[in-house]
């Protein structure tokens, strides 16, 4: 579906927005909405996300009693959705629409 999307605004902009703007010289465009949003979101995540790995360090640094184990813990998460993600796509068939 996105790849659809991303396809179909790829398509906008090189076709009909490139001969409207040959038309009329002073148009201007750019996208708005729900796009613009998302990628607001997406950076303000970004910018917050040393601060979380910090608060969850401490936070496992405190009942480890050691610091080491937390970084260990943090390091694995990464690899368990990796395997989470590789068995789900391993066992799963591929959905069947009609």
């Amino acid at each position: 579906m996105r790849q659809t999307l991303k396809r179909l605004w790829g398509d906008l902009a090189n076709t009909l927005l490139v001969e409207q703007m040959a038309k009329y010289p002073d148009l201007q465009w750019k996208f708005e909405g729900e796009e613009e949003r998302r990628k607001q979101a997406l950076g303000g995540i970004a910018d917050f996300m040393p601060i979380a790995l910090l608060i969850m360090y401490a936070l496992l640094a405190v009942p480890f009693k050691s610091y080491v184990q937390p970084v260990i813990v943090l390091l694995a998460i990464p690899f368990g959705l990796a395997g989470a993600v590789w068995g789900a796509y391993d066992t799963w068939d591929e959905p069947e629409y009609a």
